[in-house]
């Protein structure tokens, strides 16, 4: 597999937020009930790939979403709210498998934007 099919099949994945799709890779495993909950926690969900690159097995991407707040997430209530989450995420691909993943949320900007957490940050 190259470099570009190994970053299209982590692209095409992060873009759609399949859980269908994810169950299919065992490195994603963990995942499951998180896209799950974004999944009815978020609504008119656009999504972007500022950047990616490959290097050997890892396929490293910056995800930003924009999505609406529109049903129960972590405890908060619906806020109607449009936020804008960051995401990095690095992806080993093995033979068209995704068998590794690790992730890192701005958690901490995205629990502002939903007025559950105060902070001096913008």
């Amino acid at each position: 597999m190259t470099n570009e099919e190994k970053m299209t099949l982590v692209k095409e994945l992060i873009l759609s937020r399949n859980v269908e799709v994810a169950r299919q890779h065992p490195g994603l495993a963990e995942e499951i009930p998180m896209l799950e909950m974004l999944a009815t926690a978020f609504s008119d969900v656009e999504s972007e790939i500022p950047l990616q690159f490959c290097d050997g097995d890892w396929v490293a991407t910056q995800a930003i979403y924009h999505q609406t707040h529109t049903g129960t997430f972590m405890g908060i209530p619906a806020t109607n709210k449009r936020i804008k989450t960051e995401v990095l995420m690095f992806h080993r691909v093995v033979d068209g498998v995704i068998v590794q993943q690790h992730s890192q949320a701005n958690s901490a900007e995205m629990m502002r934007e939903l007025g559950a957490l105060q902070g001096p940050w913008h």
